[in-house]
């Protein structure tokens, strides 16, 4: 099996190594250190939760409620007011929810291979005792999520491997787990995902982190930079959102535009030859003909 996925996936790896075969080490921290506080990742990040398109009779009452719990003198009377508003609203605020998380699922999943799973970030004090047996408190944070996490989120690489050549999520969590430290082979994967999935997704999260020359996590270069206009202009190619348009370019740093057009080539001629050898379909070949 693993010698199938490193056959299959060939094409698409191979063209990322090309494109690594200029890179080059040429530090520009200096220019980025002030820009990269200043940029966000709204592409690469899973979905945070958000407040509702618009105000509803049950949004209100919500508020309502609010105001009169805190006023409420005992923990007899809130449980009264809460009872009271289960009673009358209960029914259509969870439908009102339901339809919200529905619509907010299918719009992040037609650009995304990961699932609709809104998370939030929880900080607290935590403590601990040293060796010597003193008592430490310090902050952490921890990841929760709205939904059970996708069975793949268990598996370690190798596992993830086996199946990475004909699902798309394997693929791209093996990516998000090794881009720091191995670019080029996230890279491959990133390219594969967005490939077999037909989404642009995959591409975006490559842009706005493995390539997000604010925040890379190893020297930036150039071509990082190039790499990343190319792969944000893939994206939008595939109709991605706003949120995959490229970030800009520092003053003072000069880009090779014809090298950025080649690089969008590449990729999308890679692209179009593994969705037709994996799953047949010619759709990004017509799309970027190619």
């Amino acid at each position: 099996m693993k010698a199938t996925l490193k056959y299959a996936m060939a094409v698409g790896i191979t063209a990322a190594a090309a494109m690594f075969a200029y890179m080059y080490d040429s530090p520009l921290e200096e220019l980025f250190q002030e820009k990269a506080e200043q940029v966000g990742r709204s592409a690469s990040n899973p979905p945070q939760s958000k407040a509702p398109e618009k105000t509803t009779l049950a949004d209100e009452s919500t508020a309502s409620l609010k105001e009169k719990v805190a006023n409420a003198e005992t923990a007899r009377e809130k449980e009264a007011l809460i009872a009271a508003w289960v009673a009358e609203y209960g029914a259509d605020y969870e439908k009102e929810r339901s339809a919200r998380i529905e619509r907010d699922a299918q719009e992040y999943e037609s650009f995304n291979v990961r699932l609709y799973n809104p998370v939030t970030t929880i900080c607290g004090p935590v403590e601990t005792v040293t060796k010597d047996g003193a008592l430490e408190i310090q902050e952490t944070c921890r990841e929760e999520y709205e939904f059970p996490r996708h069975p793949f989120y268990a598996l370690d690489n190798e596992a993830l491997q086996t199946l990475a050549y004909s699902e798309p999520l394997a693929a791209f969590i093996i990516a998000e787990r090794i881009g720091a430290e191995q670019p080029e082979a996230a890279l491959g994967l990133l390219l594969h995902a967005a490939a077999i999935s037909g989404k642009p997704g995959p591409l975006a999260f490559a842009a706005h982190d493995t390539f997000d020359f604010y925040r890379i996590k190893r020297k930036p270069t150039i071509a990082d930079i190039e790499m990343h206009l190319a792969l944000a202009e893939v994206a939008l190619a595939m109709g991605g959102p706003d949120a995959t348009t490229p970030l800009r370019v520092p003053d003072g740093i000069e880009v090779d535009q014809t090298r950025v057009k080649e690089l969008a080539r590449t990729l999308k001629s890679s692209m179009a030859q593994t969705q037709m050898s994996v799953t047949g379909s010619s759709s990004l070949k017509e799309l970027f003909d190619v």
